[in-house]
């Protein structure tokens, strides 16, 4: 069990993203009060709360359009995001922001790596389960990858927080449930680094059944 179970709570989150982000916040503070979240649904995502309750303002992208009133403060662009085109998307948002929430069921890893202009505080990022704690794989990147509800996406939890030391993240904890992993720059205080086996939340795990699939290791 994460020590990050006891502040889950859901107001639009999927598994207590949304206390787990407060209490983060809490500890180290605001500074931009923006966040960039991509891949996500409405009501559920985990950025809305901070927008209601917190004042934030900033930037959701996702490939679907959305007949969603939003606040002033807030955009939203309709777009398939890519290894080729995120920087160029995220261009519109200033660099230094609080909150990067990643979830497109497929290329997160490669979303995340190619992210080099924007500098946010704290990472929020879906991991793939089904691959357990110790292996450090992902997908192949594919610009068209599309999930088909199956165990085949996205990438592990210990490939994630691989990339996440190259980029100047430790990772710090997952919620419950153990879909998304939290990310913290390493030059904040307040929590300290975790290992991936250990910030796993146990369950079945399905990397034999997957391991003959095309994967590459990271």
């Amino acid at each position: 069990m994460s020590w990050l179970d006891e502040h889950a709570r859901s107001v639009y989150s999927q598994n207590g993203e949304d206390g787990i982000i407060a209490h983060i916040f809490s500890v180290i503070g605001h500074e931009s009060h923006l966040f960039i979240e991509f891949g996500f649904s409405v009501p559920e995502c985990n950025s809305w709360r901070l927008v209601e309750e917190e004042g934030f303002g900033g930037l959701f992208i996702d490939k679907h359009p959305l007949a969603v009133t939003w606040a002033d403060n807030v955009r939203m662009i309709q777009r398939h995001l890519t290894v080729e085109n995120i920087e160029d998307v995220l261009s519109s948002m200033p660099v230094k922001i609080d909150l990067l929430s990643i979830d497109v069921d497929g290329n997160d890893y490669w979303l995340w790596k190619a992210i080099e202009r924007t500098s946010p505080r704290l990472v929020v990022i879906e991991f793939n389960k089904a691959l357990g704690p110790d292996v450090s794989v992902t997908i192949p990147y594919d610009p068209d990858f599309s999930w088909a509800c199956g165990s085949y996406f996205g990438a592990s939890l210990r490939a994630l927080a691989r990339l996440g030391k190259r980029k100047g993240f430790k990772l710090i904890g997952c919620e419950p449930v153990g879909v998304n992993a939290f990310f913290l720059r390493d030059d904040i205080d307040g929590f300290d680094k975790v290992d991936p086996s250990d910030a796993f939340a146990w369950g079945p795990c399905g990397w034999d059944g997957l391991r003959e699939l095309p994967w590459v290791e990271v």
